[in-house]
């Protein structure tokens, strides 16, 4: 490979990397108090900006067009799916933000951020055991792993706290009812 192709071959390298750093941005999400983040494209054309802005509506307007035409191109329907998981998510549409993260994973493209929204879809719906799964395989899929990181330490966080309050329930449901001392 002669000088100037090797040249011309690292500088697209590099800006692939650049543009891929930059291609998604967070928002968060809010849970008894604390965030976690979900990622969303920063793009205009796919919603997110609006999304990502609070018109919700309108954001989740022009991603469903984006992730239900059959017209549109994979890799224009996946980030799509995944930002729309996010937005049902926010607005809690858990519904719809389960049928649409599970199409965004299953995808298997930008597995990162699939299975980081997915994960937040979890988190919002109490699933702690679910979404400590996904954000392993968002840390796994390359591009969420900061994020999904994060987002790790709060579902496990939350999981250990879940878990506390049923062992609390349980000892003084023993206490009452009298088949046991309290402990």
């Amino acid at each position: 490979m002669n000088r100037s192709s090797l040249k011309s071959k690292t500088l697209r390298r590099c800006a692939f990397v650049i543009c891929a750093s930059t291609l998604f941005a967070a928002a968060a999400v809010a849970d008894e108090g604390k965030q976690f983040k979900a990622l969303l494209h920063d793009k205009g054309t796919y919603g997110s900006d609006d999304v990502a802005a609070g018109r919700y509506e309108q954001g989740i307007e022009k991603l469903s067009t984006w992730a239900n035409s059959d017209r549109t191109a994979h890799s224009t329907r996946v980030p799509a799916l995944i930002d729309l998981c996010a937005a049902y998510t926010m607005t809690r549409n858990l519904e719809k933000a389960k049928e649409t993260c599970d199409k965004a994973v299953d995808s298997g493209w930008y597995a990162g951020h699939a299975y980081n929204n997915r994960g937040a879809f979890n988190i919002a719906v109490g699933n702690y055991e679910a979404a400590i799964r996904d954000f392993q395989a968002a840390i796994k899929g390359r591009g969420a792993d900061r994020v999904a990181r994060t987002n790790l330490q709060f579902a496990e966080e939350r999981l250990v706290a879940k878990r506390q309050a049923e062992e609390k329930v349980r000892v003084i449901a023993r206490s009452v009812d009298g088949r046991g001392p309290a402990k």
